[in-house]
């Protein structure tokens, strides 16, 4: 169908529609009844209106639809904000719980070290790639930390204060392979006390090396070893662990220790720093 007729056909459903709501308003208006012409009149306009009526209900029922959509996203933004704000709050608590786990097991521990400087901290850097060898607590010289003060966390000795700043001190961790600082320890014997040093850690066996025994008494498997009352400048009698194992050399002259540690080093969160010297 060409424009033309297109145009034609047009004019003439207008004509027609006006024709008829014309008649349909004279009826109306004076009351006069051409049933023909009336009827077709209404039935126009019943089209008309279904016709109208069609696209608004779809129009409005699409919007009821599209608002029932945005609520549904805004009521799921809420509900994962609150899932993420609850589950940062559960690992915080989580963290601080076992940060006072370690603490009150540090307290306990370093009750055995008398009158020495004892001051607790909390680990504020231990990175993967020197997890092994060392690691930063947020306490430091305005504190009273000093150097050489033994660190202890989770049961046992874990390391060494090597570098202190203001607010911070370095940490050398006791299963560290290499810089190895010695400590004197001391072994209980079948009721003897028999003196060593701790010497090195054994990544292999996971376990401290003790050497340079200063007797040939039976040392038993189980055994308790803590850090020796005769280092002075060191607190004394932390524990360290249970010898795991004794290992002599081929001509019987010299022995050496594997001592398996007490403290936990996997998850350290908080230590205490004894020593320095009388409080």
């Amino acid at each position: 169908m060409n424009r033309y007729k297109k145009s034609r056909l047009f004019i003439i459903v207008s004509v027609l529609s006006i024709i008829s709501l014309s008649f349909l308003f004279l009826t109306t208006k004076n009351s006069v009844e051409i049933p023909l012409v009336s009827s077709g009149a209404k039935n126009v306009v019943s089209v008309v209106n279904e016709v109208l009526s069609g696209p608004v209900r779809f129009l409005s029922e699409r919007k009821m639809f599209f608002q029932d959509l945005v609520d549904t996203y805004g009521e799921n933004q809420e509900l994962k904000k609150t899932l993420s704000t609850l589950k940062d709050e559960a690992a915080e608590n989580q963290t601080l719980k076992k940060e006072n786990d370690s603490l009150k097991s540090s307290l306990g521990l370093t009750e055995e070290a008398g009158n020495r400087v004892k001051i607790p901290a909390l680990v504020s850097v231990r990175t993967p790639v020197s997890w092994l060898n060392k690691m930063v607590v947020n306490r430091g010289s305005s504190q009273g930390v000093t150097s050489n003060m033994l660190v202890v966390a989770n049961g046992g000795i874990v390391g060494i204060v090597t570098d202190v700043e203001e607010n911070s001190a370095s940490v050398q961790l006791f299963t560290s392979s290499a810089d190895f600082t010695k400590v004197a320890v001391r072994i209980s014997a079948a009721g003897e006390a028999v003196y060593g040093i701790l010497s090195g850690y054994d990544i292999e066996n996971k376990a401290f090396i003790v050497s340079q025994l200063n007797s040939s008494a039976d040392i038993a498997v189980g055994s308790p070893v803590v850090t020796s009352d005769l280092a002075g400048d060191m607190a004394a009698n932390l524990s360290v662990g249970q010898v795991k194992s004794v290992k002599t050399s081929s001509n019987n002259l010299s022995r050496e220790l594997y001592v398996s540690p007490s403290a936990d080093f996997s998850a350290i969160y908080s230590v205490t720093l004894v020593g320095g010297g009388d409080e």
